[in-house]
């Protein structure tokens, strides 16, 4: 027996030390709560979630940030309405002036109020702020109504660009949408009437125009509606003259085109578009809403497809169409996929506008008569049912050719592939791929040139303002966690004063004063008009930060959480192992300590 270093004792010393020391860490992650505490638990976890926390944290302030944005905005939409209601009431003095009922004494009492209007107008201007910062400060933007090139492009639209989108998609559609608005328009000569305005939206090189429809209850026992309040309105942010070239005038007249086929779907087919129940088989998918305008207006003229004509060869173009999906894209992979329903719709197997528009034509009357029957109370389709009962020749659904979009499959890469081929001008590298173009989907010209006369869709009533100067008053907020243009949203401030918004010279003290000062007031009411409508549309846009701010943190503290933090009920089993463990070990150590006590009772 060795007794000079007793083996077993050293043994169980080694491995209850091993043991203690496991203890010790899990001890230690059960009371921080971190299973990471220090880079050596996991050096590689450790940094990724400082980098998760950088993120966390800085997004967290940006959604701060982006908050008191919208706080800025607020409080300067609140003081313009106040300021609305003084042009308001001064309008109002202004026509009361204007009678020759009244004597010169009568309008200088109107004028002292006016007097006093305008002098709250500048007071408001001045102590409206934000944090000791002037919301209207006197460098600020200046609000204005349109100018004289702008008006002209707005009766452009009006006249020329409107009405010729509008008859060439009843043509390109006469078998279907085109046959429904014509009827309509025979029951209700105003059906569709709208009001085009020229306003600020959201700023240059965003959205270049939208159009909105208000609904309405038809019937309420079968919960069917109809669009009515059609309004098109066109940014002026990023159409500032009547004088543009040829590549931007060629992209506003598909966006014309592309939303007057959101205005005519909203008049005929109401139901697809927008339902308040929770009966939602009936509506149809955003791709499918933007990919049929896009088809409509042009789904190569906007750009969105642009790299497909520098591709040769279908196995170039599959290995595109996997780089997005048809959810995703809805303007570009949407277009294709629509594209791709109505090819299929018509049978035929070379791809043409003829082809596209036969599709078209087939696909909507089919959904035209599930509507029908909705309102009749019969038998109703969901929108996949009511297409693959189209395409049923194809041996395809519509599941399958947005499967097959995505994947690049090779019949759809085939058919994307003649389109473009279809679509080639001869005078530029792209055509139109539009439906409605006069020259074939080579052509580079959507809406033609020639004015055609419009029966339905007609323009009821139009309007333009704008804004210009004042860059040096704008705010920039950062609403991302890096120093990126893409992490910051600028903030515009307007001057608002009585002689920034143009009523500074309005009196009433003749009959000729108060004429004038109708004009005046007037012109400030679109001037403030145009602030709040910006104004409005920031907020909007901040809102929609933040929430896609919160989601990141949200999502980005869960991953971080699944790095850093214990798993208790895991780590308890990992104590309670080292606890059970360390007890036996002691034991051990101890039993292997008495074992010399057997070597001292041979030497008594």
């Amino acid at each position: 027996m060795d007794i000079q270093h007793n083996i077993t004792a050293m043994n169980s010393n080694r491995q209850l030390g091993i043991t203690t020391g496991l203890q010790r860490k899990s001890s230690e992650k059960l009371s921080s709560g971190y299973k990471v505490n220090r880079a050596a638990d996991d050096a590689a976890g450790l940094a990724i979630s400082e980098k998760m926390r950088r993120q966390v944290r800085g997004l967290s302030q940006a959604s701060y940030n982006a908050q008191d944005g919208i706080s800025f905005v607020q409080i300067a939409d609140g003081a313009l309405h106040e300021v609305h209601d003084m042009i308001q009431r001064g309008n109002e003095l202004a026509i009361k002036a204007a009678n020759d009922t009244l004597t010169a004494e009568d309008r200088s009492y109107i004028n002292q109020e006016i007097t006093k209007l305008k002098e709250e107008i500048d007071a408001v201007g001045g102590k409206t702020t934000f944090n000791e910062i002037p919301i209207f400060p006197a460098n600020g933007a200046a609000a204005r109504e349109a100018t004289a090139e702008q008006k002209e492009l707005l009766e452009r639209i009006a006249t020329k660009m409107i009405p010729n989108a509008v008859s060439q998609m009843v043509s390109a559609l006469s078998g279907s949408l085109g046959n429904r608005l014509n009827t309509l328009a025979g029951s209700n000569a105003d059906i569709g009437a709208m009001d085009l305005q020229i306003s600020y939206i959201d700023g240059p090189s965003n959205t270049l125009a939208y159009m909105q429809g208000g609904f309405y209850g038809r019937n309420g026992a079968v919960d069917i509606f109809a669009a009515e309040s059609l309004l098109m309105k066109v940014d002026s942010a990023d159409y500032t003259s009547n004088t543009l070239d040829e590549s931007t005038e060629q992209m506003l007249e598909s966006t014309i085109a592309h939303e007057l086929m959101h205005g005519l779907m909203d008049l005929t087919l109401p139901e697809g578009m927008w339902r308040a129940d929770a009966d939602t088989s009936l509506n149809f998918p955003k791709w499918f809403v933007e990919g049929t305008a896009q088809l409509i207006g042009g789904g190569f003229t906007t750009g969105w497809n642009d790299a497909l004509f520098y591709m040769s060869d279908e196995t170039a173009v599959a290995n595109y169409l996997r780089q997005y999906t048809v959810e995703d894209r809805v303007y570009g992979h949407g277009y294709l996929a629509c594209a791709y329903l109505c090819q299929l719709a018509s049978g035929q197997s070379g791809v043409s506008q003829g082809s596209l528009q036969s599709g078209a034509n087939a696909i909507f009357n089919a959904l035209l008569n599930n509507y029908d029957n909705y309102a009749n109370g019969g038998t109703v389709n969901s929108f996949e049912d009511t297409i693959n009962s189209v395409i049923s020749g194809s041996c395809l659904t519509v599941s399958q050719v947005i499967s097959n979009i995505n994947n690049g499959e090779g019949n759809a890469a085939s058919f994307v592939k003649k389109l473009v081929d279809a679509s080639r001008s001869s005078s530029s590298l792209n055509g139109a791929g539009s439906i409605i173009a006069s020259g074939g989907l080579s052509s580079t010209d959507v809406l033609g040139s020639s004015v055609s006369a419009q029966q339905a869709m007609f323009v009821k009533g139009a309007s333009a303002s704008g804004t210009s100067g004042g860059d040096d008053a704008t705010l920039i907020l950062q609403v991302g966690s890096e120093s990126s243009s893409d992490n910051q949203i600028a903030l515009k401030r307007f001057a608002m004063s009585a002689s920034a918004i143009g009523v500074s010279n309005a009196n009433t003290l003749t009959s000729t004063d108060a004429l004038e000062a109708i004009g005046y007031f007037k012109g400030a009411l679109m001037n403030i008009s145009a602030m709040r409508s910006y104004y409005g549309a920031m907020q909007n846009r901040l809102e929609h930060t933040v929430k896609n701010l919160d989601n990141v943190v949200e999502n980005t503290q869960a991953a971080e959480s699944r790095i850093r933090d214990t798993d208790m009920a895991e780590e308890m089993v990992r104590y309670s192992n080292q606890n059970i463990l360390q007890q036996a070990g002691q034991s051990m150590l101890a039993q292997a300590n008495q074992t010399n006590q057997g070597v001292l009772s041979l030497l008594q």
